[in-house]
């Protein structure tokens, strides 16, 4: 079977599943956080002291990575691709 027909069949496939994902509460930024619906939708109240800590948990690696701060030690979570650079 030549390759691009396997690449098709492959694309064939996956369509249906990628088209249904998406995120829950979908994007937003800090000062626009839809506080309603996610206590609506898991009982967890957002609170400004909860934002702000989470805001300032965020880093910036390298050339426009992202990371958090996940420990008071300074331990980073981040993706590989980030940690390894280019």
């Amino acid at each position: 079977m030549k390759r691009s027909c396997i690449l098709l069949i492959a694309i064939a496939i996956a369509a249906p599943a990628l088209l249904s994902v998406h995120a829950d509460e979908g994007m937003w930024t800090f000062d626009n956080v839809p506080r309603a619906l996610i206590k609506q939708k898991y009982g967890f109240e957002i609170t400004d002291q909860w934002l702000e800590h989470v805001r300032l948990a965020s880093a910036r690696v390298g050339d426009g990575g992202s990371g958090s701060f996940v420990s008071p030690d300074g331990l980073l979570f981040t993706n590989q691709h980030v940690g390894r650079g280019r």
